[in-house]
């Protein structure tokens, strides 16, 4: 058989197992309630054992993460073949679709801080 082959199948395979052990998994005994709850000292929890968060700080760190390793790996690719037209047109090409979902996020809003 060729590696190829042996491959594909052995993907296949745990293609199948790995949904099959999440599956066995969820319908495992649960937890009591209180196994889940915060533990202080036999007393109630002084507050909520679930803080709230604001999403805007993870989607603008994702943005920010995207357009820092996107300048990274563009930068390196228009100094070395920027006397080729064709990476020019992809490299700009790349920078209108970053810039495109820039301005997608700020139309639709989830770039704004929001008051709560």
């Amino acid at each position: 058989m060729s590696i190829l082959l042996i491959c594909a199948l052995s993907s296949m395979v745990l293609a199948v197992i790995i949904p099959l052990i999440s599956i066995v998994f969820q319908f495992s005994e649960s937890l009591p309630l209180y196994a889940t709850e915060p533990f202080e000292c036999g007393f109630d929890p002084l507050s909520p054992h679930r803080s709230s968060f604001f999403v805007q700080f993870y989607v603008v760190g994702v943005v920010f993460v995207l357009f820092d390793i996107e300048t990274m790996l563009m930068i390196p690719l228009l100094h070395n073949n920027l006397a080729q037209y064709e990476w020019s047109l992809i490299w700009l090409f790349l920078w209108f679709i970053l810039l495109l979902g820039l301005l997608m996020e700020i139309v639709y809003g989830s770039i704004d801080w929001k008051e709560f």
